[in-house]
């Protein structure tokens, strides 16, 4: 009967369980969104290196992160599942291994637009803290991309506009940083003045 048939549909969807028409395969070529970023190409060496530089009074922190084993084969994976749980342990873990997507958006932001790199540093690792909390490993896709995402958004709305005496609302703030590197380029952050800014036209 069909109460039968949604009772046994429930029962299922309730348990987690996946049905499929046919056998899943595994192939060398589907390979997992978190393996791949297990064996990303990024070097971070050379951006601990660069905050270091900029700003000295960080490398204790920079010395911390490096410290931290980066994340293994799969351990994303399985870590991911056992945040949702409430697992103190995973938490702790997704958050230290991803720390150094932190201080790769926080040294990017710093330079593109000129703004203090440890406040940058500091909202990136909110936003990573963020993204670790509300995950979900169904349907949020890779955990890198999702809390790369959200270090971005903490930064873009924390992060002071070069005039800190006028207030922009958040969502003119986005508007404000996608011409920054425009004016950036031209020359026209230099002047004191943009009314009388000789670059304007």
């Amino acid at each position: 009967s069909i109460a039968d048939f949604d009772w046994v549909s429930n029962t299922i969807t309730t348990r987690g369980i996946l049905v499929y028409d046919t056998s899943p395969t595994t192939s060398v070529e589907e390979i997992d969104d978190d393996e791949v970023d297990d064996y990303s190409q990024i070097d971070y060496e050379k951006v601990y290196r660069e905050i270091i530089r900029i700003e000295p009074s960080l490398e204790p922190f920079v010395e911390e992160v490096r410290a931290i084993r980066p994340p293994q084969f799969r351990e994303t994976s399985q870590l991911k599942y056992l945040v949702q749980e409430g697992n103190a342990h995973a938490r702790q873990r997704m958050v230290e291994m991803h720390l150094r997507i932190a201080l790769r958006i926080g040294l990017q932001r710093a330079q593109t637009y000129n703004t203090d790199i440890v406040d940058s540093v500091l909202n990136a690792c909110l936003g990573v803290v963020s993204a670790v909390d509300r995950y979900d490993p169904d349907t949020s896709g890779p955990f890198a991309s999702y809390a790369s995402i959200w270090a971005l958004q903490f930064v873009s709305r924390l992060q002071p506009t070069q005039n800190p005496h006028i207030y922009f609302p958040a969502h003119r703030q986005e508007s404000y940083y996608a011409i920054y590197p425009l004016l950036k380029s031209h020359g026209c952050l230099e002047c004191s003045d943009l009314a009388y800014c000789p670059h304007a036209s």
